[in-house]
C-alpha cells in the first residue's frame, strides 16, 4: 500500500503554462495520502501550488536540496544542503567569460538574482510569476548573509546549454551537479541536493519502506528519485529514458496526468 506520494512539479503536476489544473488540485486535496512536491524550484517558486493544493507536510526545493514547510509566507527549514560560496563564484566566472550569451542567475532559499533582465528571464518571470532581483555586477555572490542553492543557467539553443554542462563537468568542481529540467533549463546544485536524499530524508521521519512510496516525473532529475521509491510513474510527455525506468505511465501533464495516476494509486489498479 503507497503511503506517501512524491511530485516533481513542471511538466508533471503543472501544465504547459505553469497552472495546477482543477482536476488535479481536486485529486490532490481529495487524497488520504500525503503528497510532497520535490522540484528543481525554489520554495518561492513552489509557493502558489502549496497554497492552491492546501499541503501543510514537509516539501522539497532545488531538487531536495531544502525540506521545508511554507506557512503565511514563512520559511522553516529541516534539511538544507547549499552549493559552497567558493564554488559558486568560480561558476559565475566561468558562464560570464565562456558563455555571455546564456543567462545566468542563482537562488537563495527566499531569493533571486539575476545577471540582467532579457526575453529569457521574461519566459522564466511568465512560468513562475516571480521577478527576480537584478544583480549586474553579482555582487550578492560574496554577501555572506546569502547561501546560494541554485545556479540556473537558461538558453533557447540546447546546444549551448549542453557545450557549458561539459566545460563545467571537465572543471571537476567538488560537491556539485548540472542536470538538465528541460531542454533551455541547465540547474546545478549541490551534489547531495538529489530528489534521492530528499526523499530518503521524509522516509526516514515516516519509516516507511520503499514499496510504500510513488513518484511522479517526466525529466532527467527525475530518475535518482524513481531509484528509491517502488511505484515510479512517468508522464506520457516524458523522455523516453524516463518512461524506461517508470512501472506506470499516466496521462500527460496537459491532461491532468496527476489526478489519473493518483486515482489508479488509490484503486490499486497499479
Amino acid at each position: 500500500m503507497i503511503k506517501h506520494i512524491f511530485s516533481d512539479m513542471d511538466g508533471t503536476l503543472l501544465n504547459s503554462a505553469g497552472q495546477v489544473s482543477y482536476a488535479n488540485q481536486l485529486a490532490i486535496q481529495n487524497c488520504s495520502i500525503p503528497i510532497t512536491l520535490i522540484s528543481a524550484r525554489s520554495p518561492i517558486e513552489m509557493n502558489f501550488a502549496i497554497k492552491q493544493l492546501n499541503l501543510k507536510n514537509k516539501q522539497a526545493a532545488f531538487n531536495g536540496g531544502l525540506i521545508f514547510t511554507l506557512e503565511n509566507n514563512v520559511l522553516k527549514q529541516y534539511f538544507s544542503q547549499p552549493i559552497s560560496a567558493k564554488t559558486v563564484k568560480s561558476i559565475y566566472n566561468i558562464v560570464n567569460q565562456q558563455a555571455d550569451d546564456i543567462n545566468i542567475s542563482w537562488y537563495s532559499a527566499t531569493q533571486w538574482f539575476a545577471k540582467k533582465s532579457d526575453s529569457l528571464i521574461d519566459f522564466q518571470k511568465k512560468i513562475t510569476n516571480i521577478t527576480p532581483i537584478e544583480d549586474s555586477q553579482a555582487e550578492t555572490l560574496d554577501a555572506p548573509e546569502f547561501k546560494i542553492y541554485k545556479i540556473m543557467l537558461l538558453s533557447f539553443i540546447p546546444e549551448k546549454l549542453l557545450a557549458i554542462k561539459n566545460l563545467l563537468n571537465q572543471q571537476e568542481f567538488p560537491g556539485i551537479i548540472c542536470q538538465f529540467s528541460d531542454n533551455q533549463h541547465l540547474e546545478i546544485t549541490s551534489l547531495n541536493a538529489t530528489k534521492k536524499n530528499g526523499i530518503a530524508f521524509i522516509q526516514s521521519e515516516e519509516n516507511l519502506q520503499k514499496h510504500q512510496l510513488a513518484a511522479f516525473g517526466d525529466g532527467e532529475n527525475d530518475l535518482n528519485m524513481f531509484e528509491c521509491v517502488g511505484m515510479p510513474i512517468a508522464m506520457q510527455n516524458a523522455t523516453t529514458i524516463v518512461k524506461q525506468h517508470a512501472k506506470f505511465t499516466t496521462k500527460t501533464n496537459n491532461d491532468n496526468g496527476i489526478a489519473y495516476g493518483i486515482s489508479h494509486l488509490v484503486n490499486s489498479k497499479i
